[in-house]
């Protein structure tokens, strides 16, 4: 069973929608993942640039259920097996009318139906796309992960006609030029980002020009590692779980002040001043 398994992973890791199909179990299985009780108050959505969109009855479960993003968040990413999710946008909205309704919308984020008819599939392509998916646990997974396997096989004939090659650190098919997937440049750059923002941690009030003697990088990269470092403080000082650290790193890096600069009254005009963003919203938003 493990070996068939292994098999499953191994292809659809191949074909670049290991994390499309980690992320369709994650949706059908958010019941089991959260409970039965938060279930029936949020319906998981979408995955989306490792964001989890989830509908949420109504405002107040919305503040509940956003005071327990991370414990979600490692949840959802221990039962996938990989950091699959980030974090958690919360929406509030009619979450039985959008149950009811969200059948069928699995495709939408792929648009290949022409390469089914450029690249169509041979017998024994289309055979080895349903053996592979019958190896997923639940019906509703495997019907809707056929579709995007399919799809994504046809998808690697066009690369393949393209002289596209493989990626140096998964073996899946990537741009000539780039060598690399775009998956695993976003798992690169998800990684450089870490470092720039554990560095970051450590010196929170110097700017891009003092920053980049430390650590070589760009100014787009160091503006993203430092608006993620931001509102990682920001959820922290909100939902009360900071220490004085995690406050007064926030503080520098909002005001760029050094720590002997800090004041009780500038912190607190700070905090006051950065109220927590929008991880609470309406349907409209």
């Amino acid at each position: 069973m493990h070996k068939v398994k292994n098999i499953m992973n191994l292809t659809l890791k191949r074909l670049g929608i290991k994390k499309r199909y980690n992320a369709e179990s994650v949706l059908y299985h958010w019941p089991q993942i959260v409970g039965e009780k938060i279930a029936s108050h949020s319906w998981a959505v979408k995955v989306q640039n490792e964001t989890l969109l989830v509908k949420v009855s109504n405002s107040v479960w919305c503040h509940h259920l956003s005071t327990m993003c991370d414990d979600i968040v490692n949840k959802i990413n221990a039962f996938a097996g990989e950091k699959l999710i980030a974090d958690i946008r919360f929406q509030a909205g009619y979450l039985k009318d959008y149950q009811n309704n969200v059948e069928g919308t699995e495709s939408e984020e792929f648009p290949l139906s022409y390469l089914l008819r450029q690249f169509s599939l041979s017998q024994q392509e289309l055979a080895s796309a349903v053996e592979v998916t019958q190896h997923a646990a639940d019906q509703e997974v495997r019907t809707k992960i056929l579709p995007i396997l399919k799809r994504s096989m046809a998808l690697r004939k066009l690369r393949q006609s393209q002289d596209w090659i493989p990626c140096r650190v998964c073996g899946a098919l990537s741009p000539p030029q780039a060598g690399i997937c775009p998956v695993c440049s976003r798992e690169e750059r998800h990684r450089r980002l870490g470092e720039i923002r554990r560095l970051m941690a450590d010196v929170p009030w110097v700017d891009y020009t003092e920053f980049n003697t430390y650590c070589s990088c760009t100014p787009d990269e160091f503006r993203r590692a430092k608006n993620e470092l931001i509102e990682k403080y920001r959820r922290e000082v909100y939902r009360q779980h900071a220490d004085t650290i995690q406050t007064s790193g926030f503080v520098m890096l909002v005001t760029g002040l050094k720590p002997d600069e800090l004041t009780v009254e500038i912190i607190a005009k700070t905090l006051a001043g950065n109220r927590r963003k929008n991880y609470v919203s309406t349907s409209g938003s």
